[in-house]
């Protein structure tokens, strides 16, 4: 390694980057033991070039992977004035930024790293609210001593980070961290909420991790680190001095709609390579594409399209309230707009739990949404080979875009007590959707009049152990988010605040920041917008549903440049419909194996393998469980043998 004092070149373009590195903040040296394995971990990374600062008692490593061609031009990490930076980022409002800065004529050539670079040089970490993207840096002011960390506000990235004595220790990824610390723990908390959480949640709370004393930045959240002290910041606060917006007509509120959704598809559009989408047969995807495939078009490009179907021999059921096989839906859709060129996923006809090993490698911690994740990886690695570094997602629509929730809504107009209101909703949305109005009437006043009850036990069937969770406060953090919960649903002014889920950014970010590491294909949701969803929860409620109409904002606002037979049905695609099929092709095999990791592993602190075992001894056939139980069986073992894993790694050193 080379002692670099490089500065940042002019020209450049779009790149996302790895990026790792530890300060000492008392001057002593980075040992070049822990500098190899800072970088070893990024070789199962697809990283085009690797660069680094090494200035003895300072280490950055930055992994560039190369969206446009102009990124191989980009020097990152960088020094300037006693300021050393490296940065992973893509920045969506160039142009405001640009001129903000005044160098309106550098807007198509400044690299994304710089012009942050730029920004903070000039306002400081009080600019980050006004940046959009995604993005995460360290920023190291030498002549302070002072190390501030940061991430975009609706956490496409992170950075994991840890301070053992005097060094502070970085990195994308999690793994070279936990190898680096002489006496690694466990974190009982995240562990014991991973398994307590009987559903696909996996984290109560934004910055903790698997592994004890080693944390990740929050969505929205600014690090300041020094010898003394540790600050922490969100600096994006939606609802301070919060007002809704009720001044428009349904007009005005349709045309600033489309106005901020075509900008939000197409600011993230900005890589000259081919462009992918993950797409099904439903409203979130297909508003992507109906922005996107026309965009394209106009170059002259097609839309590669990834959609995930059930496996061949799987006796799939469209007729109820799930679309089970998405692939006629998704070629109505290509057809329509001409330009989308669309491959299915079937994981080969493999089990997710032959593949569950590779990808629990690829996201480096137990994870619950189990064959979700391995089509988008696999999706995300075919794109790579048609050419694409871009993938489209519209992963956090159900929460902006296509928000809707008859519950909500209904609730918060009986407590507002605008009965004639609800009665007509009530009708228009029996009429619409096929249920009894009168029966929904009956729901309706006794949700309202029924208090929030704890349950007997928030743990539901998982397997872990009550006691351990007890013990940890599982139970009294459980009991907090279902009433928080419960009482949202009858209120919209409650509800609003989950519009803005920071746990659900964690949890899709951190998925998909290792699957873009991994696969070189950056994701980008539009739904995720920080902008679109801001826009979303300053909107009264009766905007994303009335008159008998829900997911307004999409079927209403965007209905002339949408595909028609996404209106035609209220239902939705059910993604890994064949779980249950396609883990039975080889059920007697997976059985006996689960069995015997559950015995080898009795001794875990966390799960209850004997009642785990149980569960399994007592239900020989696989039809005697849902898709819901094999996934919670899996992800116990993921969890299972990653504890395993981790205290052998203890041992060993």
């Amino acid at each position: 390694l080379e002692d670099s004092e490089s500065t940042f070149l002019i020209e450049g373009g779009l790149e996302m980057s790895a990026i790792w590195g530890a300060v000492n903040l008392t001057g002593g040296e980075i040992a070049k033991e822990e500098i190899r394995i800072l970088k070893a971990a990024f070789a199962k990374c697809r990283i085009d070039r690797y660069e680094e600062i090494c200035a003895q008692h300072i280490y950055m490593g930055c992994g560039i992977q190369y969206f446009v061609p102009q990124a191989k031009e980009e020097q990152l990490p960088c020094t300037e004035s006693g300021i050393y930076f490296t940065v992973d980022a893509v920045l969506d409002n160039r142009r405001e930024l640009c001129e903000r800065l005044g160098i309106q004529e550098e807007v198509d050539t400044i690299p994304d790293g710089e012009l942050l670079f730029r920004m903070l040089r000039r306002y400081g970490m009080e600019c980050l609210n006004d940046i959009l993207g995604a993005y995460a840096f360290v920023w190291y002011n030498q002549d302070t001593n002072t190390i501030e960390i940061a991430a975009d506000a609706v956490g496409n990235r992170l950075v994991y980070y840890t301070k053992r004595g005097d060094v502070v220790y970085f990195s994308s990824l999690l793994e070279p961290l936990r190898l680096i610390a002489p006496d690694v723990e466990l974190n009982d908390r995240w562990m014991l909420d991973f398994l307590s959480m009987d559903y696909l949640s996996m984290n109560s709370e934004t910055e903790e991790n698997p592994i004890q004393d080693i944390y990740r930045t929050a969505p929205a959240q600014c690090i300041t680190i020094t010898q003394e002290e540790i600050r922490k910041q969100i600096y994006w606060q939606p609802f301070a001095d919060f007002r809704e917006n009720r001044q428009q007509t349904d007009e005005q509120y349709r045309e600033e709609f489309r106005k901020l959704w075509s900008q939000a598809v197409r600011d993230v559009m900005r890589s000259p390579q081919e462009t992918a989408i993950m797409l099904s047969g439903g409203l979130d995807s297909t508003a992507v594409a109906a922005i996107a495939a026309p965009y394209l078009k106009q170059q002259g490009k097609k839309l590669y399209s990834f959609t995930s179907v059930p496996m061949k021999g799987y006796d799939y059921d469209n007729s109820g309230r799930y679309i089970e096989n998405e692939q006629e839906d998704v070629e109505k859709t290509a057809k329509f707009y001409g330009n989308i060129e669309s491959t299915y996923l079937d994981l080969n006809g493999k089990t997710p739990w032959e593949l569950i090993e590779e990808e629990a490698k690829v996201l480096e911690i137990p994870f619950k949404s189990i064959q979700n994740c391995l089509w988008l990886t696999q999706g995300m690695e075919q794109a790579y080979h048609k050419g694409a570094r871009l993938m489209l997602t519209g992963s956090y629509g159900n929460t902006s875009v296509s928000f809707s929730d008859l519950d909500v809504y209904m609730n918060t107009l009986f407590r507002k007590h605008r009965y004639i209101r609800l009665l007509k909703e009530v009708q228009a949305f029996a009429k619409s959707m096929g249920f009894s109005g009168r029966y929904a009437l009956r729901g309706i006043i006794k949700d309202n009049l029924t208090g929030y009850r704890a349950q007997p036990s928030p743990y539901g069937r998982s397997f872990v152990r009550k006691k351990a969770a007890d013990d940890n406060g599982c139970r009294q953090r459980l009991e907090q988010m279902n009433e928080e919960n419960f009482k949202a649903v009858r209120d919209f002014e409650k509800y609003r605040h989950l519009l803005v889920h920071f746990l659900a950014l964690r949890q899709i970010g951190e998925s998909y920041m290792k699957m873009s590491l991994v696969t070189g294909v950056l994701e980008r949701d539009p739904t995720r917008d920080k902008r679109v969803i801001e826009f979303c929860i300053h909107l009264p409620v009766e905007q994303f549903c009335k008159n008998g109409t829900d997911r307004r904002l999409i079927k209403v606002y965007l209905k002339d440049i949408m595909p028609p037979h996404v209106f035609h049905f209220h239902k939705r695609g059910k993604q890994s419909a064949d779980l249950v099929y396609r883990m039975g092709t080889d059920w007697k095999k997976i059985r006996e194996e689960w069995i015997q990791l559950y015995d080898k592993y009795e001794s875990s602190r966390y799960v209850d393998t004997k009642r785990a075992r149980k569960d399994l001894t007592d239900k020989e056939n696989i039809e005697a469980y849902s898709a819901f139980d094999l996934t919670r069986h899996m992800y116990t073992l993921l969890l299972l043998q990653y504890e395993a894993r981790i205290n052998l790694t203890k041992s060993n050193k």
